[in-house]
């Protein structure tokens, strides 16, 4: 996350995992009641952090942090993101990311002003303009899709993506066996290339 981020990211994920568990417990909710509680309790969070930089006087440099969740359901997926942090489908030898990036530059890269070659480069990289605290409401991307056997996920964020690209990604899926190995390469590959931001990596593979 962005100042304060440690903190924050405790506190969005505590709230979404202790949600979660009453939410889902001992059954396994629909694609669409899923989306509500993400939406929900992302803005139950968002709210809590926002209400503390404002307690504290940090409007304008406020504690925050990006977020990107996956819900596991018996036919689909739902993914919410906040920010830089991603999640990727692995398919069929195919690397596939489900979500978009909040920063300016991957703004303006979908928009045509800048090409993807540029953004990488570009001073503003850094800069986030949705996330958890930042704003007094949040409206995080969620989308449902579909779940298949064989499919693999990663849930990432922006220090792995500064330093492995999407075909290496792809690469190291495709030769790992379980997701504790593609985890430990891929989390190898970012540091050995100078990865200074928090590198976090999980993987789920599906029999």
């Amino acid at each position: 996350g962005n100042s304060g981020g440690e903190l924050a990211s405790r506190y969005t994920t505590k709230g979404l995992l202790g949600q979660w568990k009453r939410f889902s417990s001992g059954r396994t909710p629909g694609a669409d009641e899923t989306v509500h509680f993400f939406r929900n309790t992302l803005e139950d969070v968002n709210r809590t952090v926002y209400g503390i930089n404002a307690d504290q006087g940090t409007l304008s440099a406020p504690m925050g942090t990006t977020v990107a969740a996956v819900a596991l359901l018996q036919d689909h997926i739902v993914v919410a993101n906040s920010g830089d942090s991603r999640v990727y489908r692995f398919r069929d030898g195919r690397i596939e990311c489900l979500t978009n990036d909040h920063s300016l530059v991957q703004k303006w890269v979908r928009e045509g002003v800048i090409s993807e070659a540029d953004a990488k480069i570009h001073p503003m990289s850094h800069v986030i303009y949705k996330s958890i605290g930042q704003q007094r409401h949040l409206d995080p991307d969620i989308r449902i899709f579909e779940r298949r056997h064989g499919d693999k996920f990663i849930v990432c964020s922006d220090g792995l993506m500064c330093h492995v690209s999407d075909p290496e990604i792809r690469d190291i899926m495709n030769r790992c066996g379980s997701a504790q190995d593609a985890v430990r390469e891929l989390i190898a590959a970012a540091l050995k290339r100078g990865g200074h931001d928090n590198v976090t990596v999980a993987c789920y593979y599906q029999a």
